[in-house]
């Protein structure tokens, strides 16, 4: 027997899913397509506009299996999770409505009772609804949570039936919403270009195609256990929908107080091939660094495959030294602008910190930045935010003694950058290891694993990846 989900999301105020080249965009529309590969499904509408930071979405399922699948072993509307502002309710009936109504528009009544009704009276409202609607079509189901009933009716034309004696006295909300519908198609082309290839850095595996997940053999080298990702944790749509574990509130875009630590990144090109630590360029440098006030790390080491570029990463104990710095860095005088040996100005970027790294020497360090095309919303850094803490919590060591697999540092918004760069720093025990860790979360279902990554390849256009060996400048003795 066929059943009919009607679901109504609660979404942020700037949420909007008409244009798919937004991020917000490419969001729903991934899970729109997500939704419509899951098996059992017969049709999927939703409504055209959003009324009041709500969208409805309407979804026909071949039977009651394909509906409980999609309940308790899909992610559902998961995907959006960031953008909604409570948990979405899911109403299911054994009727079906007309949905062809959504060629001309339709109006969308739904009458929540807070309390049981008995069946007597469910029988008189049922049966009084049909009557004044026809012949148009009503629906009756229990809540999702068991506790109410909901009526929801489809029509063409509005029929306010909140005043009927039958529900008098009684405890419900009545919500009544016009809006066309459309009905969502499945297509097989991405909205960006995903890599079908086994990940060579943390940048492909993010951009790893959504196919992969699943697919992939786990591990069975000598770190195997060591190398698996952490706290993978699988949310059916029916955790999505309850307030139990719905993140109410949970806000991760706020950058560190810029009172605290602070970390500047210096980019420096070479006219000529680095040949170690002691060249003539990069010693004057290191002591002019050393030596200003508030300075409390330095590390350096060379791009991955340019032996010319030169980065240092130099740790402040608060903004007002590394401000300090940067503006001497860029006057005259400084070695930094030592144009015998250095090709072209230095590049800087900064950001805010809320702990200093503590790298060992010769540690593998893996340096993430995301670069958006537009300076992005509240919602939607929150939202990407969001997913990269989701994603580095699975690379978080079990024990306070560390992990020898991956620990990530991070990450950072760069809000001096113009294209407001989003920095992560990952330390690798090996690159052996870090291969077989992505073996590892590959070989879990996308619904368990992919999705984490996936929302961050849609928001950034750009990701870039840099592994290399970082060298730690012992700044007491120069």
């Amino acid at each position: 027997m066929p059943l009919f989900d009607a679901i109504q999301l609660f979404l942020t105020p700037s949420f909007t899913h008409t244009c798919r080249d937004t991020n917000i965009g490419r969001i729903w529309y991934a899970t729109v397509q997500y939704i419509l590969g899951l098996k059992g499904l017969v049709k999927c509408y939703v409504a055209e506009k959003k009324v009041d930071d709500q969208l409805w979405m309407f979804i026909v399922w071949e039977d009651e299996e394909s509906h409980t699948e999609f309940r308790d072993s899909s992610l559902g509307v998961g995907i959006m999770t960031p953008f909604l502002r409570s948990p979405p309710l899911v109403y299911t009936f054994d009727a079906l409505p007309p949905l062809e109504l959504h060629a001309s528009g339709m109006q969308l009544q739904l009458y929540t009772f807070n309390v049981a009704l008995s069946e007597e009276q469910v029988a008189i409202f049922t049966h009084d609804w049909k009557r004044a609607w026809e012949p148009h079509h009503v629906a009756c189901t229990w809540n999702i949570d068991e506790e109410a009933y909901a009526f929801l009716g489809l029509a063409s034309s509005d029929s306010n039936f909140s005043q009927h004696p039958s529900v008098a006295g009684l405890d419900f909300m009545y919500d009544s919403r016009a809006f066309g519908l459309e009905e969502q198609t499945w297509t097989e082309t991405n909205v960006i270009k995903f890599d079908s290839n086994f990940p060579g850095n943390t940048s492909d595996l993010i951009r790893a195609d959504p196919g992969l997940y699943g697919t992939v053999s786990f591990d069975e080298s000598e770190w195997t256990s060591a190398a698996y990702p952490n706290d993978l944790e699988f949310r059916p749509m029916s955790d999505i929908a309850s307030s139990s574990w719905f993140p109410y509130d949970e806000n991760f875009d706020s950058v560190p107080n810029s009172d605290g630590p602070f970390m500047g990144i210096i980019t420096l090109q070479l006219q000529e091939d680095f040949d170690g630590e002691h060249h003539a360029a990069i010693l004057p440098i290191f002591r002019e660094v050393a030596t200003q006030s508030g300075i409390d790390r330095l590390y350096w080491w060379t791009e991955e495959n340019d032996v010319r570029s030169i980065r240092l990463l130099t740790a402040w104990s608060n903004l007002s030294s590394y401000e300090a710095f940067e503006k001497s860095a860029r006057g005259p005088g400084s070695a930094l602008r030592n144009d015998t040996y250095l090709e072209g100005e230095a590049k800087f970027t900064s950001f805010p910190i809320k702990y200093l790294p503590d790298w060992d020497n010769g540690a593998t360090v893996e340096l993430l930045t995301f670069a958006f095309q537009k300076c992005l919303t509240r919602d939607e850094s929150n939202a990407f935010a969001w997913y990269t803490n989701q994603f580095l919590c699975t690379m978080m060591p079990e024990t306070s003694s560390g992990s020898d697999v991956v620990e990530p540092y991070g990450p950072f918004w760069s809000p001096t950058d113009s294209k407001e760069k989003y920095v992560v720093f990952l330390r690798w025990g090996s690159l052996p290891k870090r291969k077989a860790w992505f073996q590892n979360f590959l070989a879990n279902a996308y619904d368990v694993s992919g999705h984490l990554v996936h929302v961050l390849a849609l928001m950034a256009p750009v990701i870039r990846s840099s592994t290399t060996t970082v060298h730690k400048v012992h700044i007491e003795v120069l």
